[in-house]
């Protein structure tokens, strides 16, 4: 990310900032609008050239052939979904519209197959055109950067998210989207040599500044007295003026941890994004240090971790672990969260009920009605799309134009923009707030973890393909839902991973599958229903829940990826049940 200048540790440091006092944010909106536009105009130039790559590569015999057959495929899958959003997910007549989804898929197969010569032949005499057109979507980037406004600590930001949204959108075969701007975004300073910690508290630097804190601020023993200290000010350069003077942004913070003596500053990013009604601001700070902690793994047990979801009786588990010492534990969202995840999902669907009567309401006051010309844009887009902010913005500007007889339907639309802020403000300052919560309690497991052990083993898991939906042609749908959502096992690990590298704990991922069905008495491989089963009684007579039985055979699979020789007293062949 930074270059040849790239050594040493990296970590990231998060500060709060307050809303009040704040000087400069003007230039900084200008900046995070302008972000949002470059980065728009690079998605135009992706499509364009896409589009023209597609035309050369598409010129083959079998091409149109191909687009048929998928054309012919998503509108059968199409109709399954109808079908199942009329009559339910067994609906009759889904079984011979998936036989058919199945054959097309098999001959386009076939057809792929057979096409293929004939399509790396095309591709061998298109590469002269294709190198062509990449220089161009190069050229045309660095001219939509100049062009931009932008700090070129900004531009260099949207530039690099392009380059790497694109290879990705190349791989899964996506689109990029464009962006709206609504007044969320960011603004960053970077530092290719880096900033000294100690600099940055003198104020000679001139992008970025921060107030010195005292000591106090972090040692001392009253809570009071360190909140009260670690309050001071940043500036953050988010612009030049016509002189070459730096445009400063004066922002509160509050430092409530310190940073390294001996790290420099990388980059200096502030975010800004909506809550409800409210803004918060956050400062990241990109630190890194040229000593890396140092391995503490030697003399300490190892613990092997499963994490998944499975509601339970006390919350929803989140992760299961086994150490060397035989001893086990659970981590656990409790159930008073779990109701109030149920809460925002009540507010969620309150929400989506009161729409669509106000929508058909203005809609069918519409008909056959004179209303002004500019309200008429505003009309159509409620009319075409099935969107609360919509009829939000055309409320808006209806207040500016009045027109004759709408004194009913405006005092309806009224009524439910109130009803409407109401609920989805308390659905998302809840939402934000529970989120929170559940980071923290993440964050506590994970420096209870690096405090005790060495060597933290972590299942190698993708959940990314849950979060797909799958085709409609597929009967079994992947295990997820609303407790995979809610437990985000990604996020623990990462969490726990973050804390290792932080304190020279070891974090090894194990790629070693069937962890849950595989007995870790006798070894015997069983299919049962895990999903419904919580313990099991293998053939051998052994009893065990399933998530200990996982944590157990990470934790061999990890000691013996290490080549580690155990003790006696540490033996994991010997476990006892839990």
């Amino acid at each position: 990310m930074f270059g040849r200048h790239s050594k040493g540790f990296v970590q990231m440091y998060e500060y709060g900032c307050r809303n009040t006092a704040i000087t400069g944010l003007d230039a900084a909106l200008d900046q995070m609008e302008r972000r949002v536009h470059l980065w728009n105009r690079f998605v135009e130039i992706e499509k364009g050239i896409r589009q023209r790559a597609r035309d050369l590569l598409t010129a083959y015999p079998e091409y149109q052939e191909i687009k048929e057959l998928q054309r012919r495929i998503a509108s059968v899958r199409a109709a399954i979904i109808r079908r199942r959003r009329a009559e339910g997910p067994k609906a009759p007549g889904t079984e011979d519209l998936r036989k058919q989804v199945l054959e097309s898929k098999a001959a386009l197969m076939n057809l792929k197959t057979r096409a293929e010569p004939n399509r790396n032949e095309c591709f061998s005499c298109c590469k002269a055109a294709l190198k062509a057109l990449h220089e161009l979507r190069v050229q045309q980037a660095k001219q939509a950067e100049h062009e931009s406004g932008l700090h070129w600590c900004n531009y260099g930001d949207v530039r690099q998210a392009y380059e790497v949204a694109r290879v990705r959108a190349m791989r899964t075969r996506t689109e990029l989207r464009q962006h709206e701007w609504n007044g969320s975004g960011q603004v960053s300073v970077r530092f290719q040599r880096g900033l000294p910690v100690g600099t940055v508290f003198t104020g000679r630097d001139r992008r970025l500044q921060i107030d010195p804190v005292p000591e106090e601020a972090w040692t001392s023993p009253i809570r009071s007295t360190r909140r009260r200290l670690s309050r001071t000010t940043v500036r953050m350069r988010v612009a030049s003026s016509t002189k070459h003077r730096p445009v400063w942004l004066e922002i509160p913070v509050v430092i409530h941890r310190p940073m390294p003596s001996d790290g420099v500053i990388r980059r200096a990013s502030l975010i800004r994004e909506r809550v409800g009604l409210a803004w918060r601001y956050r400062l990241l700070l990109t630190v890194a240090q040229v000593q890396a902690p140092s391995c503490v793994s030697i003399g300490r047990p190892s613990v092997g971790i499963d994490l998944g979801w499975r509601l339970m009786p006390n919350g929803l588990r989140v992760a299961f672990w086994v150490d060397t010492r035989e001893r086990n534990g659970s981590l656990s969202i409790p159930a008073s969260d779990l109701e109030e995840f149920a809460k925002v999902r009540g507010l969620c669907s309150l929400l989506g009920k009161s729409f669509p009567p106000v929508r058909s309401a203005v809609l069918g006051w519409l008909t056959g009605r004179h209303t002004p010309q500019a309200l008429l844009p505003y009309f159509a887009n409620v009319k075409q799309r099935q969107s609360p902010q919509d009829l939000l913005r055309l409320l808006e500007l209806w207040q500016t134009h009045r027109c004759e007889g709408d004194d009913e339907i405006f005092a309806e639309l009224l009524s439910w923009r109130s009803r409407h802020v109401h609920l989805w403000t308390w659905a998302v300052n809840l939402q934000d707030q529970l989120i929170r919560k559940r980071l923290e309690l993440f964050r506590r497991f994970a420096a209870g973890l690096v405090k005790e052990y060495g060597t933290v083993f972590l299942e190698d898991f993708d959940l990314h393909w849950l979060s797909r939906t799958p085709p409609a042609e597929v009967e079994s749908f992947p295990i997820g839902g609303k407790y995979r959502v809610i437990g985000a096992p990604g996020i623990l690990r990462r969490a726990i991973e973050n804390a290792c590298r932080r304190t020279g704990v070891k974090a090894i991922r194990i790629s070693d599958s069937k962890t849950t069905k595989t007995c870790h008495v006798c070894g015997r491989v069983e299919e049962w229903n895990a999903g419904k089963e919580l313990v099991h009684a293998c053939g051998c007579g052994a009893v065990w829940d399933q998530d200990y039985n996982a944590a157990v055979q990470i934790l061999r699979a990890g000691l013996a990826q290490l080549g580690e020789q155990q003790s006696p007293e540490c033996d994991v062949l010997r476990l006892h049940e839990a």
